[in-house]
């Protein structure tokens, strides 16, 4: 019984203890496969950050100077924003943005047509 709690409170102090992992890479457009750019963040860096500067691409990293920066040139507008579990900084998710398009059309035909 001791062993198994020993175990146990060893598992959650290496779970609690691991270091944030964020997406990591330079300014691109059209960035690469993200899988290969997963760095670890050191103990002082607590959250993720991604750039966004138009016409030249997106940065992604850790740190927090980076948080909440947003710079108007009058031309141009970047934004970073940041965010705290792992590899947080990727880029969102499609959601079924076609099936949304299709659905909008049919319904628009479909009232076009019986009004």
């Amino acid at each position: 019984m001791k062993l198994l709690l020993t175990l146990l409170l060893a598992l959650t102090f290496i779970v609690i203890n691991q270091a944030l992992q964020c997406y990591e890479h330079d300014l691109c457009i059209n960035c690469p496969d993200l899988a290969g750019k997963i760095t670890t963040c050191s103990n002082t860096e607590a959250r993720c950050w991604k750039l966004a500067v138009p016409l030249k691409g997106i940065k992604r990293g850790c740190g927090e100077n980076r948080c909440n920066v947003q710079v108007d040139t009058g031309i141009f507008q970047t934004a970073s924003v940041c965010c705290n579990s792992h590899l947080c900084n990727s880029a969102p998710k499609r959601k079924n943005t076609f099936a949304v398009a299709g659905i909008s059309v049919i319904f628009s035909l479909i009232i076009f047509y019986y009004h």
